[in-house]
């Protein structure tokens, strides 16, 4: 699958509730988008930590 994260609108919304979740003490710890028949896991990819 190519998968673009930083022009992708689920990346930054991924980032700005991962922020939100910090300001409470709540870590995020993946997001996982399946389109068709792909699948990517922001966390596997390196985009938001584990």
């Amino acid at each position: 699958m190519n998968f673009d994260p930083p022009g992708g609108r689920a990346f930054s919304w991924t980032l700005r509730i991962k922020n939100i979740l910090e300001l409470v003490d709540v870590r995020l710890l993946d997001h996982i988008i399946i389109g068709g028949n792909d699948v990517v896991s922001m966390a596997r990819e390196g985009l938001i930590g584990m």
